[in-house]
């Protein structure tokens, strides 16, 4: 699986909407896509992944309170 496809596959099972470190979570325990070392993505590598995507992903930058 690519990571394009288990980002899409994690948004799909919780209605459309997370973080992006809700998605790495949902991947690591999914056990869904792992980098070329063996590691899970982290956000940075999560936002860089869509990058070439971004007609089918919304990305919504905020503030952290």
């Amino acid at each position: 699986m690519t990571l394009r496809e288990a980002i899409e596959k994690v948004l799909i099972e919780h209605g459309g909407v997370l973080t992006t470190e809700e998605v790495c979570e949902q991947i690591r325990t999914k056990n869904l896509f792992t980098k070329k070392n063996g590691t899970f993505p982290d956000r940075s590598y999560v936002l860089f992944g869509i990058k070439n995507y971004l007609d089918d992903f919304e990305v919504t930058i905020g503030l952290k309170t």
